[in-house]
Protein backbone atom coordinates (compact mmCIF):
# COMPACT_ATOMS: atom_id res chain seq x y z
CA UNK A 1 0.00 0.00 0.00
CA UNK A 2 2.66 2.57 0.75
CA UNK A 3 4.44 1.67 -2.30
CA UNK A 4 1.26 2.33 -3.98
CA UNK A 5 1.09 5.70 -2.56
CA UNK A 6 4.59 6.92 -3.21
CA UNK A 7 3.87 5.80 -6.91
CA UNK A 8 0.79 7.95 -7.01
CA UNK A 9 2.39 10.60 -5.21
CA UNK A 10 5.29 10.87 -7.94
CA UNK A 11 2.91 10.48 -11.15
CA UNK A 12 1.15 13.16 -9.93
CA UNK A 13 3.53 15.37 -8.97
CA UNK A 14 4.74 14.71 -12.65
CA UNK A 15 1.88 15.52 -14.25
CA UNK A 16 1.29 18.65 -11.85
CA UNK A 17 4.96 19.72 -13.11
CA UNK A 18 4.25 19.37 -16.60
CA UNK A 19 4.72 22.36 -18.54
CA UNK A 20 1.65 24.34 -19.02
CA UNK A 21 0.15 24.63 -22.42
CA UNK A 22 0.08 28.51 -23.46
CA UNK A 23 -2.89 30.72 -22.04
CA UNK A 24 -5.42 32.22 -24.11
CA UNK A 25 -5.27 35.80 -23.60
CA UNK A 26 -8.98 36.15 -24.84
CA UNK A 27 -10.63 36.22 -21.24
CA UNK A 28 -9.12 37.68 -18.05
CA UNK A 29 -11.24 37.55 -14.72
CA UNK A 30 -10.82 40.07 -11.72
CA UNK A 31 -9.82 39.31 -8.53
CA UNK A 32 -9.03 39.87 -5.16
CA UNK A 33 -7.27 43.03 -6.68
CA UNK A 34 -5.41 41.48 -9.62
CA UNK A 35 -6.18 40.50 -13.24
CA UNK A 36 -6.20 36.65 -14.18
CA UNK A 37 -6.09 35.08 -17.30
CA UNK A 38 -8.61 32.32 -17.80
CA UNK A 39 -6.85 29.30 -19.17
CA UNK A 40 -8.36 27.68 -22.75
CA UNK A 41 -6.05 25.23 -24.20
CA UNK A 42 -7.82 21.93 -26.09
CA UNK A 43 -5.36 19.47 -24.92
CA UNK A 44 -2.71 20.09 -22.41
CA UNK A 45 -1.42 19.41 -18.98
CA UNK A 46 -1.74 19.00 -15.95
CA UNK A 47 -3.26 16.04 -16.72
CA UNK A 48 -3.49 15.63 -19.72
CA UNK A 49 -7.01 17.75 -19.84
CA UNK A 50 -9.29 19.94 -21.76
CA UNK A 51 -9.53 23.44 -20.21
CA UNK A 52 -12.61 25.67 -20.87
CA UNK A 53 -12.27 29.27 -19.99
CA UNK A 54 -16.38 29.53 -20.04
CA UNK A 55 -17.77 32.57 -17.78
CA UNK A 56 -19.92 28.76 -16.43
CA UNK A 57 -16.54 27.14 -15.91
CA UNK A 58 -14.57 30.41 -14.72
CA UNK A 59 -16.46 33.67 -12.68
CA UNK A 60 -16.13 36.19 -10.37
CA UNK A 61 -19.59 36.16 -7.99
CA UNK A 62 -20.75 39.47 -7.02
CA UNK A 63 -19.41 39.16 -3.51
CA UNK A 64 -15.95 38.89 -5.22
CA UNK A 65 -15.26 35.10 -4.82
CA UNK A 66 -13.71 33.12 -7.49
CA UNK A 67 -15.29 29.86 -9.00
CA UNK A 68 -13.57 27.00 -10.86
CA UNK A 69 -15.11 23.98 -11.87
CA UNK A 70 -14.66 20.53 -13.59
CA UNK A 71 -18.11 19.91 -15.42
CA UNK A 72 -19.06 18.38 -18.86
CA UNK A 73 -19.81 20.26 -22.38
CA UNK A 74 -20.98 18.51 -24.86
CA UNK A 75 -19.83 14.75 -23.69
CA UNK A 76 -16.25 16.16 -22.94
CA UNK A 77 -14.88 16.62 -19.23
CA UNK A 78 -12.82 20.26 -18.64
CA UNK A 79 -10.97 21.67 -16.29
CA UNK A 80 -9.92 25.01 -15.42
CA UNK A 81 -7.35 27.73 -14.12
CA UNK A 82 -6.76 31.13 -13.77
CA UNK A 83 -2.93 32.60 -13.96
CA UNK A 84 -2.16 35.91 -12.99
CA UNK A 85 -0.63 38.30 -14.92
CA UNK A 86 1.90 40.00 -12.78
CA UNK A 87 5.07 38.62 -10.78
CA UNK A 88 4.61 39.31 -6.99
CA UNK A 89 7.95 38.23 -5.36
CA UNK A 90 9.06 36.87 -1.97
CA UNK A 91 6.15 37.37 0.38
CA UNK A 92 3.11 35.83 1.68
CA UNK A 93 0.56 33.74 -0.51
CA UNK A 94 -2.65 33.20 1.06
CA UNK A 95 -5.73 31.47 -0.31
CA UNK A 96 -9.40 31.48 1.84
CA UNK A 97 -11.37 29.01 0.61
CA UNK A 98 -15.13 28.34 0.68
CA UNK A 99 -15.03 24.50 -0.65
CA UNK A 100 -14.65 21.42 1.13
CA UNK A 101 -12.35 19.88 -0.72
CA UNK A 102 -12.25 16.71 1.01
CA UNK A 103 -15.64 16.03 -0.56
CA UNK A 104 -14.15 15.54 -3.90
CA UNK A 105 -14.14 12.81 -6.11
CA UNK A 106 -10.42 11.22 -5.61
CA UNK A 107 -9.72 12.21 -8.61
CA UNK A 108 -10.07 15.91 -8.52
CA UNK A 109 -7.29 17.91 -7.56
CA UNK A 110 -7.54 21.61 -6.22
CA UNK A 111 -3.88 23.18 -7.01
CA UNK A 112 -2.88 26.73 -5.39
CA UNK A 113 0.96 27.37 -6.30
CA UNK A 114 3.49 29.68 -7.51
CA UNK A 115 4.97 28.43 -10.82
CA UNK A 116 7.54 29.59 -13.70
CA UNK A 117 8.89 26.29 -15.13
CA UNK A 118 8.72 22.36 -13.96
CA UNK A 119 11.97 22.64 -11.67
CA UNK A 120 11.00 26.39 -10.00
CA UNK A 121 7.19 25.73 -8.48
CA UNK A 122 5.35 25.91 -5.40
CA UNK A 123 2.74 24.00 -4.57
CA UNK A 124 -0.34 23.35 -2.27
CA UNK A 125 -2.55 20.41 -3.77
CA UNK A 126 -6.13 19.39 -2.15
CA UNK A 127 -6.44 15.89 -3.67
CA UNK A 128 -6.12 12.27 -3.21
CA UNK A 129 -4.23 11.86 -6.63
CA UNK A 130 -7.09 9.03 -7.42
CA UNK A 131 -6.66 6.93 -4.47
CA UNK A 132 -9.91 7.11 -2.37
CA UNK A 133 -7.65 5.99 0.71
CA UNK A 134 -5.16 8.75 0.48
CA UNK A 135 -4.32 11.61 2.67
CA UNK A 136 -6.24 14.88 1.10
CA UNK A 137 -3.11 17.69 2.27
CA UNK A 138 -0.20 18.07 -0.08
CA UNK A 139 2.73 20.90 -0.13
CA UNK A 140 4.94 20.33 -2.74
CA UNK A 141 8.48 22.00 -3.90
CA UNK A 142 9.86 21.14 -7.74
CA UNK A 143 11.64 18.73 -8.49
CA UNK A 144 8.85 16.57 -6.49
CA UNK A 145 11.74 13.83 -6.77
CA UNK A 146 14.16 15.51 -4.24
CA UNK A 147 14.04 13.69 -1.16
CA UNK A 148 12.16 16.04 1.26
CA UNK A 149 10.61 17.89 -0.93
CA UNK A 150 6.83 17.23 -0.49
CA UNK A 151 4.77 17.32 3.08
CA UNK A 152 1.27 15.55 2.53
CA UNK A 153 -1.41 15.29 5.57
CA UNK A 154 -4.99 14.70 6.72
CA UNK A 155 -7.37 18.63 6.22
CA UNK A 156 -9.83 16.59 8.38
CA UNK A 157 -12.32 19.62 7.47
CA UNK A 158 -15.04 20.50 9.90
CA UNK A 159 -17.00 22.60 6.83
CA UNK A 160 -16.15 24.36 3.48
CA UNK A 161 -13.93 27.30 5.15
CA UNK A 162 -10.13 26.98 5.30
CA UNK A 163 -6.85 28.86 4.74
CA UNK A 164 -4.43 27.74 3.10
CA UNK A 165 -0.71 30.44 2.76
CA UNK A 166 3.24 30.08 1.89
CA UNK A 167 5.44 32.26 2.59
CA UNK A 168 8.40 32.59 0.55
CA UNK A 169 11.70 33.66 1.22
CA UNK A 170 15.06 33.15 -0.53
CA UNK A 171 16.36 30.85 2.35
CA UNK A 172 12.66 28.85 3.73
CA UNK A 173 9.42 28.46 2.50
CA UNK A 174 6.70 28.22 5.58
CA UNK A 175 3.31 26.29 4.59
CA UNK A 176 0.09 26.47 6.98
CA UNK A 177 -3.23 25.74 6.32
CA UNK A 178 -5.85 26.60 8.87
CA UNK A 179 -9.58 25.71 9.53
CA UNK A 180 -11.81 28.53 8.99
CA UNK A 181 -10.82 32.31 7.49
CA UNK A 182 -7.96 33.75 9.89
CA UNK A 183 -4.27 34.95 8.86
CA UNK A 184 -2.82 33.82 12.55
CA UNK A 185 -5.05 31.12 14.75
CA UNK A 186 -7.59 31.99 17.49
CA UNK A 187 -5.27 29.36 18.97
CA UNK A 188 -3.34 25.84 18.25
CA UNK A 189 -7.09 23.69 17.61
CA UNK A 190 -7.39 25.46 14.03
CA UNK A 191 -3.99 24.90 12.65
CA UNK A 192 -4.14 21.86 10.25
CA UNK A 193 -1.05 21.24 9.24
CA UNK A 194 2.59 23.55 9.08
CA UNK A 195 5.76 22.88 7.12
CA UNK A 196 9.36 24.71 7.03
CA UNK A 197 11.47 23.95 4.02
CA UNK A 198 14.64 25.04 3.71
CA UNK A 199 16.07 22.34 1.38
CA UNK A 200 17.80 23.58 -2.04
CA UNK A 201 14.62 24.10 -4.38
CA UNK A 202 13.72 26.79 -3.64
CA UNK A 203 12.69 28.78 -6.21
CA UNK A 204 14.45 31.61 -7.09
CA UNK A 205 12.62 35.14 -7.07
CA UNK A 206 12.18 35.86 -11.25
CA UNK A 207 9.07 35.80 -13.42
CA UNK A 208 6.53 33.21 -11.44
CA UNK A 209 2.93 33.60 -11.95
CA UNK A 210 0.22 32.80 -8.92
CA UNK A 211 -2.01 29.97 -10.49
CA UNK A 212 -4.85 28.62 -9.44
CA UNK A 213 -6.42 25.71 -10.97
CA UNK A 214 -9.17 22.79 -10.66
CA UNK A 215 -8.46 19.89 -12.53
CA UNK A 216 -9.02 15.80 -13.31
CA UNK A 217 -6.07 13.78 -12.18
CA UNK A 218 -4.69 11.68 -15.20
CA UNK A 219 -7.33 13.43 -17.13
CA UNK A 220 -10.18 10.83 -16.20
CA UNK A 221 -13.62 11.51 -15.69
CA UNK A 222 -14.79 12.23 -11.73
CA UNK A 223 -15.41 8.83 -10.55
CA UNK A 224 -18.80 9.28 -9.23
CA UNK A 225 -19.79 11.14 -12.47
CA UNK A 226 -20.32 14.63 -11.38
CA UNK A 227 -18.79 18.11 -11.67
CA UNK A 228 -16.85 19.91 -8.93
CA UNK A 229 -16.41 22.93 -7.78
CA UNK A 230 -13.83 25.12 -6.00
CA UNK A 231 -14.72 28.72 -4.42
CA UNK A 232 -12.09 31.16 -3.50
CA UNK A 233 -13.22 33.82 -1.07
CA UNK A 234 -10.36 35.58 -1.18
CA UNK A 235 -5.99 35.69 -2.61
CA UNK A 236 -3.89 37.98 -0.36
CA UNK A 237 -0.42 39.40 -1.17
CA UNK A 238 2.18 40.65 1.45
CA UNK A 239 6.00 41.44 0.14
CA UNK A 240 7.86 39.74 2.55
CA UNK A 241 9.48 43.34 4.19
CA UNK A 242 6.17 43.69 5.51
CA UNK A 243 5.36 40.64 7.38
CA UNK A 244 8.05 41.21 10.27
CA UNK A 245 7.46 44.88 10.17
CA UNK A 246 6.23 46.55 13.55
CA UNK A 247 2.41 48.22 12.82
CA UNK A 248 2.20 50.69 11.40
CA UNK A 249 6.07 50.37 9.40
CA UNK A 250 4.82 50.92 6.26
CA UNK A 251 7.87 51.37 4.61
CA UNK A 252 9.92 48.50 6.39
CA UNK A 253 12.67 50.61 7.51
CA UNK A 254 11.82 49.60 11.28
CA UNK A 255 10.52 52.92 12.24
CA UNK A 256 7.01 54.52 12.19
CA UNK A 257 7.83 58.28 11.22
CA UNK A 258 7.46 61.15 8.58
CA UNK A 259 7.71 58.48 5.69
CA UNK A 260 5.08 56.35 6.93
CA UNK A 261 2.51 59.05 7.67
CA UNK A 262 3.60 60.29 3.55
CA UNK A 263 2.64 56.82 2.14
CA UNK A 264 -0.92 57.15 3.58
CA UNK A 265 -1.24 60.88 2.72
CA UNK A 266 -0.23 60.41 -0.65
CA UNK A 267 -2.92 57.63 -1.55
CA UNK A 268 -5.78 59.19 0.61
CA UNK A 269 -9.25 58.35 0.32
CA UNK A 270 -8.51 55.78 -2.41
CA UNK A 271 -9.58 52.18 -3.23
CA UNK A 272 -7.18 48.92 -3.24
CA UNK A 273 -6.37 49.17 -5.75
CA UNK A 274 -4.82 51.36 -7.72
CA UNK A 275 -4.00 53.03 -4.79
CA UNK A 276 -0.83 51.31 -2.90
CA UNK A 277 -1.29 48.31 -0.54
CA UNK A 278 1.24 49.31 1.93
CA UNK A 279 -1.46 52.63 2.53
CA UNK A 280 -3.75 50.41 3.63
CA UNK A 281 -2.64 48.85 7.30
CA UNK A 282 -6.28 48.57 8.29
CA UNK A 283 -6.41 46.12 5.13
CA UNK A 284 -10.24 47.39 4.64
CA UNK A 285 -9.18 48.18 0.90
CA UNK A 286 -9.74 52.46 1.23
CA UNK A 287 -7.16 54.55 2.62
CA UNK A 288 -8.71 56.87 5.42
CA UNK A 289 -8.65 57.76 8.61
CA UNK A 290 -8.27 53.60 9.89
CA UNK A 291 -4.85 53.82 8.21
CA UNK A 292 -3.77 57.22 9.66
CA UNK A 293 -4.71 55.92 12.83
CA UNK A 294 -2.26 52.91 12.74
CA UNK A 295 0.61 55.61 12.03
CA UNK A 296 0.21 57.74 15.15
CA UNK A 297 -1.23 55.76 17.59
CA UNK A 298 2.34 53.93 16.65
CA UNK A 299 4.53 57.20 15.96
CA UNK A 300 8.28 56.96 16.75
CA UNK A 301 8.47 53.24 17.50
CA UNK A 302 11.27 51.20 16.39
CA UNK A 303 14.77 53.04 15.65
CA UNK A 304 15.19 55.04 13.06
CA UNK A 305 17.50 53.85 9.99
CA UNK A 306 21.31 54.89 10.80
CA UNK A 307 20.60 54.88 14.46
CA UNK A 308 20.90 52.48 17.65
CA UNK A 309 18.45 51.90 19.40
CA UNK A 310 20.55 53.65 22.59
CA UNK A 311 20.16 56.53 20.06
CA UNK A 312 17.16 57.00 18.94
CA UNK A 313 16.33 60.48 17.24
CA UNK A 314 13.24 61.22 16.12
CA UNK A 315 11.52 64.32 13.97
CA UNK A 316 11.47 67.84 15.48
CA UNK A 317 7.87 68.40 17.50
CA UNK A 318 7.40 71.65 14.72
CA UNK A 319 7.78 69.47 11.50
CA UNK A 320 5.27 66.72 12.80
CA UNK A 321 3.08 69.54 13.69
CA UNK A 322 3.11 70.27 10.08
CA UNK A 323 2.19 67.51 9.02
CA UNK A 324 -0.75 66.62 11.13
CA UNK A 325 -2.22 69.62 10.04
CA UNK A 326 -1.94 68.83 6.50
CA UNK A 327 -3.80 65.73 7.33
CA UNK A 328 -6.57 67.55 9.09
CA UNK A 329 -6.69 69.36 6.48
CA UNK A 330 -6.89 66.27 3.97
CA UNK A 331 -9.95 65.13 6.35
CA UNK A 332 -11.73 68.29 6.06
CA UNK A 333 -11.82 67.82 2.31
CA UNK A 334 -12.81 64.68 2.57
CA UNK A 335 -15.82 64.85 5.08
CA UNK A 336 -17.19 68.05 2.75
CA UNK A 337 -17.03 66.00 -0.58
CA UNK A 338 -18.86 63.31 1.24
Amino acid sequence: MLNSLIRLMVIGSILSAMTFAVVAEARTVDFSGYTWAVKNVSLGGPGPNRWSDSTDSVWVDVDGKLHLKVRQIAGQWYSSEVTMLQSLGHGRYEFMLETNTEAYDPGIVAGLFTYRNDTEEIDIELTRFGNPSARTGWYNIQPHFHAGNQETFDLNLTGDFSTHRFDWAADAIDFRSLHGHYTEPPNTGFIINEWNYAGADIPPDLDEKVHINLWQFQGLAPGNGLEHELIIKSFTFTPEHLLNAIEGDLDGNGFIGIEDLNIVLANWNQTVPPADTTADPSGDNFVGIEDLNVVLSNWNTGTPPGASADHATVPEPAMLSLYLIGAASLLRLARNSA
